[in-house]
């Protein structure tokens, strides 16, 4: 047994037959039927059939007893070669059902396509006859249901027509009309009897007919949903709706799983009613005027291809691979069809099979136990392709002393193109027609221990001693060149974001404290109040009243010295703090500039040169501001006064007149007191009053806009840190670039190059946390911050251009953040917060490292690096579609990754371009859905010659290429079971 395996075939898998019982334009002509229904299939080529019927398989059963099992009545329709043909095509039993569920004015369709495995006998007597439909009710007695038998739908239809004159057709249509059934029933008989039908029937459900008008907004939206979950496939040929069976329309495959349960192929048939249509529709891709409504879109006709071998195991394919396995279209994806080898033979050998090898146009793996003769096939392909590359490990080396001379015949393209290689003589080409991967060749970047440090090293080896010796910076290797680029940026970036820091905490005082200045003229406003609600007493006796007015002005003097006295102490410690801060400027400077002259070391400085780089402030800044503090200090000393004999008319004079005031006021009247009490009040009230203006005159005076200016300029500043860090870094790769650019902007885990990555969603996550998304702003209306911060700030950053960046900033602070600050606030932030969140710049980093998915390759295991490699060949190398050998490419590859990680890259792969491996990895030929698998055997004959190989291939869809994958390959049952279930939620 040896076919190419899984190939692309039209199939249509819903046609009806004379035996349907509704829109049966037939006439009942059997013969005609028949023959129609076989020419055009074979005229236009199509391999499968599903034969359609409503509640029952009877035409699918006359079709097989009284035309396929009946050689007379075949040959009495159809010649020969056409026997030969009609006889290469594939039946199905498709059931059509109508269920009880109603959408608008129609039932739900629901079909049941059958394996031709199942016996028409078990389809019928432990399915369908298991099956019940409501014949009819009487009050307070059980529903009287009938089996579902042609008989009883016969007689439903004759009752039917004589209790409703409205029913003119036969008993049988107007029964198929009428009766409905339950799903649930249906699904509980197929999955009770798991001996008789297990993995042989598929349910598929036309879900652009009647269940597209039930709305997802409304009540019936689960009645929706159920459906769609149950189903294996969907009958469609809409685009959306195939889209959104794969999962395409919604955020994730995953989301889609975990709503849905699996993703749901989409087939289509011609749902032919008529020989007539069955001649314009089987088989073809055309418009039909929509003569029903001309108002409405034409009805678009399509085909439906499948990669498989035309057996039920085969269209069971589609539901393990929804994505690679069906097409509807008018051509199936073949885009590598122009360079691919179509067969081999080695004519006249004992040791290899004689005869042409036929070949897949897609991925082919070759497996078979050890010594079996897989890798001298492949040797021999890639010696037929002009490919080769000799190694110890090769078939040819092994056995060169026992091959003798050889004729290898490779066909191309299915064309007529032949190559005939003599081997021995004719083998090495400088233009090869493949690219042949050893073992050897792998072995070497991958299996060795250190290759993957090996591997880093060469290629930074090679940008190190790209360079000149001068930019090389006297740096003994790549890794400290590049650490000794980056610091220098980095400590710069570190310095910026710590006075940014500093600003915005400032920014957040001046604005906290401006944001009080309505609360403060607020409290002026009641102390006048407060001043104009109080009444003074009449006092008789002048001379207390003097004495009282004099406590009135000793105490509003007191208090005004202590306001000044406490202005003073706080400049004598603005002063302090300045002083202590210019010094420790002065050490820092001191340091830095030791630092430099050591770097100058090599440069033999002169003493005098040195001390330019010792830059500090002047001892002249530390007089000014002794002088500022020592007169400062005068007057606070003046103004207290002495303690023990203080002067006239300082802090501690007035307070000790004021305590004799009190002593000489201690004898006087109750209005005498209030009058003393309340004027202390008014001369209170009025001090504070005066001292909160002083407070606003000082505020008002404050300017923010220097603050948050000066912010945005050591952001920007920062930006510019970058920029030059990116510029340094971009030169030291500039050669790993040129010898390793690609012309594709593919979204792939292998980055070889340096940028500015920006993590959006970092920053916005960030920023969620601290901005109330309930609160009606102009951020909320105009889409959120993430919509907003795409549109303003995520380009900008990502150019890295400091001036675009500063701009951008601008705008989108002056537009979402100045006007609304206390709306975006959400509960237990302040202004400071989002300053600081505002302007963070931790979600932006410089990516300068080589490697994959976010690890260096240095890190990556060897199995990873395998992965790598064959990236580099599967997904970046797509200019190259000529065929790629591989031989065993899983050698040091991680079995748990192989899966995840590389079988994407082999699907992708063989749709440009032939794939021809090697594999001992069950997870390669599986996992990857192999289109075609060639399973190696030996048998040794003579211990003097090679033994005797001998291939068999098919599909995975082949019971006995199942059966040997799943006995050569360690894991290869798993491996079946994994593919089958990756696209199920259970």
């Amino acid at each position: 047994m040896f076919n190419k395996g899984s190939e692309w075939r039209k199939w249509d898998l819903h046609i009806h037959t004379p035996e349907s019982g509704m829109s049966n334009n037939f006439g009942g002509n059997w013969d005609e039927y028949v023959k129609v229904l076989f020419q055009t299939a074979i005229e236009n080529d199509v391999a499968v059939l599903g034969i359609t019927d409503y509640f029952t398989i009877d035409g699918y059963k006359k079709i097989k007893n009284d035309y396929l099992n009946n050689e007379t009545k075949l040959h009495d329709l159809f010649d020969e070669n056409e026997i030969i043909k009609i006889k290469n095509i594939r039946l199905f039993p498709n059931i059509e059902f109508r269920l009880k569920t109603i959408i608008g004015t129609s039932r739900v369709n629901y079909h049941i396509i059958f394996s031709d495995e199942v016996s028409i006998n078990d389809i019928e007597e432990n399915f369908l006859h298991d099956i019940e439909f409501t014949y009819e009710h009487y009050p307070f007695e059980p529903t009287n249901k009938s089996k579902l038998k042609r008989n009883n739908l016969i007689e439903l239809g004759a009752k039917l027509k004589k209790e409703q004159p409205t029913f003119t057709k036969s008993n049988f249509e107007v029964g198929c009309q009428t009766a409905v059934v339950d799903d649930e029933q249906i699904r509980k008989i197929l999955l009770t009897k798991k001996n008789k039908f297990n993995d042989k029937y598929i349910i598929a459900i036309p879900v652009d007919e009647d269940l597209s008008d039930i709305s997802w907004k409304g009540q019936d939206h689960n009645v929706r949903k159920n459906y769609l979950q149950l189903a294996n496939a969907f009958f469609a040929t809409n685009q959306k709706t195939i889209d959104f069976g794969l999962g395409k329309k919604h955020t994730s495959e995953k989301k889609f799983l975990e709503e849905f349960k699996s993703l749901k192929p989409c087939l289509c048939g011609c749902d032919a009613h008529s020989c007539d249509e069955i001649k314009e529709w089987l088989g073809k891709h055309i418009l039909i005027p929509n003569a029903s409504n001309s108002s409405k879109n034409d009805i678009e006709k399509k085909i439906t291809w499948i990669k498989a071998d035309t057996t039920f195991k085969g269209f069971m394919q589609i539901l393990y691979e929804p994505k690679e396995r069906v097409f509807i279209g008018k051509k199936p994806p073949t885009s590598n069809k122009d360079n691919y080898l179509s067969s081999i033979n080695v004519p006249g050998t004992y040791w290899f099979p004689d005869f042409e090898m036929p070949l897949n146009k897609g991925l082919i793996s070759i497996i078979g136990p050890r010594g079996s003769g897989k890798t001298a096939l492949l040797d021999l392909i890639s010696i037929g392709l002009n490919s080769y590359e000799g190694s110890d490990a090769s078939f040819i080396a092994k056995a060169d002393n026992l091959i003798s001379k050889l004729n290898i015949r490779s066909k191309f393209n299915d064309g007529n193109e032949i190559l005939d290689v003599d081997f021995r003589d004719n083998w090495v080409s400088d233009l090869p027609s493949a690219r042949y991967l050893s073992q050897q060749f792998v072995e070497k970047l991958c299996s060795s221990n250190g290759a993957g440090k090996r591997l880093i090293t060469e290629i930074e080896n090679f940008i190190f001693y790209e360079l000149e010796e001068f930019q090389r910076k006297g740096t003994a290797n790549f890794t400290d060149l590049r650490n000794d680029i980056c610091l220098e940026y980095e400590n710069e970036i570190t310095e910026l974001i710590g006075e940014i820091e500093l600003c915005s905490n400032e920014v957040t005082r001046i604005s906290d404290l401006k944001n009080s200045v309505p609360l403060k003229n607020g409290e002026i406003d009641a102390l006048e109040k407060e001043i104009k609600a109080i009444i003074l007493p009449k006092i008789d006796n002048e001379e207390k009243y003097k004495t009282t007015i004099k406590q009135n002005e000793f105490t509003i003097e007191s208090q005004r010295l202590t306001v000044r006295l406490k202005d003073i102490k706080a400049k004598i410690d603005l002063l302090d703090e300045l002083h202590r801060s210019i010094s420790q400027q002065n050490q820092n400077l001191f340091e830095k500039g030791n630092e430099f002259i050591n770097r100058l070391s090599p440069f033999n400085l002169t003493e005098e040169e040195k001390s330019l780089f010792l830059v500090s402030y002047s001892n002249n800044v530390f007089d000014i501001l002794s002088k500022r503090k020592e007169k400062l200090v005068i007057e606070y000393n003046q103004k207290l006064g002495n303690t023990e004999k203080p002067e006239e008319k300082t802090y501690y004079w007035y307070k000790k007149e004021l305590e004799n005031i009190v002593k000489g006021l201690e004898n006087i009247s109750m209005d005498e007191r209030k009058y003393i009490t309340l004027n202390k009040q008014i001369q209170e009230k009025s001090l504070k009053k005066q001292n909160i203006k002083d407070e606003i005159d000082k505020i008002n005076k404050l300017d923010i806009s220097y603050q948050q200016n000066k912010r945005l300029e050591k952001y920007k500043k920062v930006f510019e840190s970058i920029s030059k860090e990116c510029l340094a870094l971009s030169e030291l790769y500039s050669p790993l670039e040129k010898s390793l650019k690609t012309t594709y902007d593919e979204d792939i885990p292998l980055s070889f190059y340096i940028r500015i990555n920006v993590n959006l969603k970092d920053w916005i996550d960030r920023g969620n946390e601290i901005i109330d998304s309930r609160n009606k702003t102009k951020l909320k209306d105009d889409g959120g911050l993430y919509e907003v911060a795409k549109k303003y700030l995520y380009d900008s950053w990502k150019s890295g251009n400091p001036d675009e960046i500063l701009i951008k900033m601008k705008e989108f602070i002056d537009k979402y953040i100045t006007h609304e600050i206390r709306k975006l606030l959400g509960t237990g932030y302040t202004t400071n917060d989002l300053a600081k969140w505002l302007f963070s710049t931790s979600h932006i980093t410089i990516d300068y490292d080589i490697k994959y998915e976010g690890v260096s390759i240095e890190k990556l295991s060897p199995g990873t690096r395998g992965i790598v490699l064959m990236i580099l060949f599967l997904k970046v190398d797509r200019n190259d579609i000529r065929p790629l050998l591989i031989d065993q490419p899983e050698d040091n590859l991680d079995p748990a990754s192989v899966y995840e990680k590389l079988v994407p890259y082999f699907i992708e792969a063989r749709k440009r371009r032939q794939i021809i491996m090697v594999t001992h990895n069950p997870n390669l030929v599986v996992g990857a859905d192999s289109d075609q698998i060639i399973v190696a055997n030996s048998t040794k004959k003579d211990d003097d010659k090679l033994p005797v190989f001998s291939y068999i291939a098919g599909g995975l869809e082949n019971k006995l290429i199942i059966e040997k994958v799943c006995s050569i390959l360690e894991g290869g049952v798993s491996a079946f079971e994994l593919r089958k279930k990756r696209y199920f939620k259970n």
